[in-house]
């Protein structure tokens, strides 16, 4: 996606969307419209960063599904203080112990000290700090497609999200340019202010 939200400068010192107040509501383990919501904002992430670690489809969708167990017995005890540590490098420790415990349970057993080789600790911090950009961009789209007129979004889509170019845009959706370029200006601010909005925190 080559679109100007791209330009949003990211801090590396945090992760995603995850706010204070959406920690504090998920210690309530009776919290299900909380848990959705921090299932539909990470799901993506924790697969993407499993595949490009090297795992197989499969194994990436057992990564999140034991990712997230493992998060809804942590997270009720976990004490968000961005000053002792972020969220972001706690959830990506618990991806990564996840991925290394999918490579030891293959056929061929693969040794502790032989872990390190294959999914260097390192090479995975550089996946996640990608995925997450990906992610959040992929998050702030939705928002806005969901905010949108279908028809207005389709245009977007095709000229932006796609590539297509407004020329061929207009060519092909028989919209006109001046529209073309209002609805592009338009929803471009609306991506950027949904990704400064989950940058944010509380």
């Amino acid at each position: 996606m080559n679109f100007e939200a791209r330009e949003v400068k990211f801090p590396s010192a945090e992760l995603l969307p995850t706010r204070a107040s959406l920690i504090r509501r998920l210690k309530t383990l009776s919290a299900e419209d909380s848990w959705s919501e921090f299932f539909n904002l990470y799901w993506k992430l924790i697969y993407n960063a499993a595949i490009k670690g090297g795992l197989s489809d499969a194994e990436a969708q057992e990564v999140v599904q034991e990712t997230m167990i493992k998060l809804s017995k942590s997270l009720p005890k976990f004490n968000y203080d961005p000053a002792r540590g972020s969220f972001k490098g706690w959830l990506m420790t618990q991806t990564y112990s996840r991925v290394i415990e999918q490579f030891r349970r293959r056929k061929n057993f693969v040794p502790l000290n032989e872990i390190e080789n294959i999914v260097p600790s390192r090479g995975f911090q550089e996946i996640w700090e990608k995925e997450w950009k990906e992610n959040l961009i992929s998050v702030a789209v939705e928002k806005v497609r969901n905010k949108t007129d279908p028809q207005i979004f389709q245009i977007f889509s095709f000229c932006v999200l796609q590539e297509h170019g407004a020329m061929r845009t207009a060519s092909v959706l028989k919209v006109s340019l001046p529209r073309i370029y209002v609805i592009k200006h338009r929803l471009n601010k609306a991506l950027k202010k949904e990704i400064e909005h989950l940058l944010s925190s509380t």
